[in-house]
């Protein structure tokens, strides 16, 4: 493990709560993942290893998957505890909403008001499986991909039960990402085309289902 933040690589994800920041390294030999009450001092969580696509938090609690696919749970950034009796196993996503969190296994998704207890959402109207949520007051917005031939899909409801396509969204992206934040929806859109590194361009949405393209560049870019 490195001896310091500042000595990582790249990071894999990022996630703040009211009591400070999480990152989880791209490489596990890097140890991790590494806490923060202020973005200045940092320190390891040694004997905690978390996938590095699964980590979000509310004000209250970061949630993650472990190297597992267990769901494990901290409301202060440093002691992180197994949710126990979860009714579906290898979430590969999850995320958390004003509605709660939302977790993802496959093509189904999952609801939680507090991390804890968990319950399956209809979803039969979903193709393909999931790969990003986020949500706002407005209601959800997830992403799915279909593998052959591959085709990524925009989804919106309101609340969580009938999902609508949205449609103005590239369905040729090699992959896509979605956020939110108070004033609305972000989307990241990513297509390997014929330059050398293909080209990204980001989406934004104030209520979920009306979009509009609002920059392009070279290269892959996050949300």
């Amino acid at each position: 493990a490195r001896d310091s933040v500042e000595d990582l690589g790249q990071w894999a994800n990022i996630a703040a709560s009211n009591v400070g920041i999480v990152v989880v390294p791209s490489d596990p030999q890097d140890g991790g993942p590494w806490f923060s009450p202020d973005g200045v001092e940092w320190t390891l969580i040694e004997g905690l290893q978390l996938s590095p696509l699964a980590l979000t938090a509310s004000n209250e609690r970061f949630l993650a998957t472990d190297e597992d696919g267990g769901v494990v749970s901290s409301t202060d950034g440093t002691n992180w505890q197994t949710v126990e009796d979860l009714p579906a196993a290898d979430f590969h996503l999850v995320a958390a909403t004003p509605f709660g969190f939302y977790a993802a296994q496959d093509t189904s998704i999952w609801r939680s008001p507090d991390g804890v207890e968990w319950t399956q959402l209809p979803t039969p109207s979903l193709d393909g499986r999931v790969i990003s949520i986020a949500g706002t007051q407005t209601g959800l917005v997830a992403v799915t991909v279909i593998p052959d031939p591959r085709e990524v899909r925009f989804w919106h409801t309101t609340e969580g039960t009938v999902w609508t396509e949205l449609q103005g969204l590239p369905q040729d992206a090699g992959c896509a990402q979605v956020s939110a934040s108070e004033s609305g929806f972000f989307a990241i859109t990513f297509i390997d085309d014929s330059s050398p590194d293909g080209s990204s361009a980001a989406w934004f949405s104030e209520d979920g289902r009306r979009w509009a393209r609002v920059a392009t560049g070279p290269g892959r870019l996050a949300v």
